[in-house]
């Protein structure tokens, strides 16, 4: 029996990449999962994607940077589901630049993504997992080096 049959998860980022596969293979193991991204073009084709499969998703689109999605994320998936087991934090965005070539506010978008977008799923999420027991994974990359 899977660990994942009747869970929920939230997964950040999952439009495409790392997120997007591990959608898939959350779906396959049972858990019903709420996408989430920025690009509403690729959040839907992903939906549609494992929508088709036969998998139980949503698609949520919001910006992790805004305490004010997150909880509209979170709210949805309660609303949806009832409960959010799981939430994977993995949304973020990357620069290949040296430092001194980096705009000072496209630093601040990336740190933004990469620290708060961490920090505020997890604000609006965390009373909701306490009561499920949940977890909260944060993944991250050697990009942010």
């Amino acid at each position: 029996m899977s660990t994942f049959k009747n869970k929920v998860a939230i997964i950040t980022g999952s439009s495409q990449g790392i997120g997007k596969t591990l959608a898939i293979e959350m779906c396959k193991k049972g858990a019903s999962v709420v996408l989430n991204g920025r690009t509403e073009s690729k959040l839907i084709k992903t939906h549609e994607e494992l929508r088709l499969l036969g998998h139980n998703v949503i698609a949520i689109k919001g910006d992790i940077t805004s305490l004010k999605d997150c909880k509209r994320i979170v709210a949805k998936t309660i609303q949806t589901f009832g409960q959010i087991d799981f939430l994977i934090n993995n949304g973020s965005i990357t620069m290949q630049h040296e430092i001194d070539c980096i705009e000072t506010e496209a630093f601040e978008n990336v740190f933004s993504s990469n620290s708060m977008g961490a920090f505020y799923p997890t604000k609006a999420a965390l009373p909701f997992l306490k009561k499920t027991k949940g977890s909260v994974i944060f993944i991250s990359s050697l990009a942010g080096l």
